[in-house]
C-alpha cells in the first residue's frame, strides 16, 4: 500500500488523457465481468499496473513485479466473491480515477487505501 500511495502525486502530476482512457476501459471492464471473480481482480490489477506506470519512475514500474504477485497470491480470496464485490471496486477505481485528474492528493490516497484494505479485509 506504502509504494502505491506515494506514487499518486506523481500520477496526478503525468496524468494525460491517454493514460485516462485505458484506465476508465478498465473500469467499464471490471464492471462488465463483475460475475466472473478472475477476470475481474484481472482487470482490477491492470488498473493498478496501469497506474504505477503512468507514474513516469522507473522504480516504481519495476514495483509492479509485486503487484501481479500480490493479486495472485490472493486469488483464493476472491475467487467466490459476489458481483457487487467487483462493482464497488469499480466505483472506487471511477472515484480514484476522478480525484487523479482533479489533484485532489488526500482524497486519491484515501480511496487507494480503501481499494487495498477491502480487499484484503473481504
Amino acid at each position: 500500500m506504502m509504494n502505491e500511495l506515494s506514487v499518486i502525486p506523481f500520477v496526478i502530476q503525468r496524468l494525460t488523457p491517454a493514460i485516462q482512457a485505458p484506465m476508465r476501459e478498465l473500469v467499464q471492464d471490471i464492471r462488465l465481468y463483475a460475475e466472473d471473480p478472475l477476470k475481474a481482480d484481472a482487470l482490477l490489477m491492470e488498473f493498478h499496473l496501469l497506474m504505477l506506470h503512468s507514474c513516469g519512475n522507473r522504480v516504481m514500474k519495476v514495483f509492479a513485479g509485486v503487484v501481479r504477485t500480490y493479486f495472485k497470491s490472493t486469488k483464493h480470496l476472491i475467487k467466490e466473491k459476489p458481483k457487487e464485490f467487483f462493482e464497488k471496486r469499480a466505483d472506487l477505481c471511477e472515484k480514484l480515477l476522478a480525484s487523479l485528474k482533479n489533484k485532489e492528493l488526500n482524497s486519491a490516497a484515501l480511496i487507494l487505501t480503501e481499494m487495498i484494505e477491502v480487499k484484503d479485509g473481504q
